[in-house]
């Protein structure tokens, strides 16, 4: 959209793919795999619309999924806006 703030495709790439390897003894996250697919093909549109189809499999990678919600979606539109606070409470 005009005026919004441009996505630094690479670096995100780069940083999701740091936050993503360690896990699951080395093999990574698949579906971040996806995400970082098309961010190093410089298409963000497609990145997010594996987040949002995919929404459900992000719940258990809390860190990554921030850095997505602050880097890919500029903090909003993302699709855990109103799940997230209902997942993250604690229950007694």
């Amino acid at each position: 959209m005009p005026g919004e703030k441009p996505i630094d495709c690479k670096a995100l790439a780069d940083e999701l793919d740091e936050l993503q390897k360690p896990r699951y003894n080395g093999n990574g996250v698949e579906v971040i795999r996806g995400v970082i697919f098309f961010l190093r093909r410089n298409n963000p549109k497609q990145a997010k619309a594996i987040c949002f189809v995919e929404a459900d499999k992000f719940y258990d990678i809390k860190d990554i999924r921030a850095v997505i919600i602050d880097k890919l979606f500029l903090g909003t539109g993302h699709p855990w806006r109103l799940s997230v606070p209902y997942r993250e409470k604690k229950t007694p």
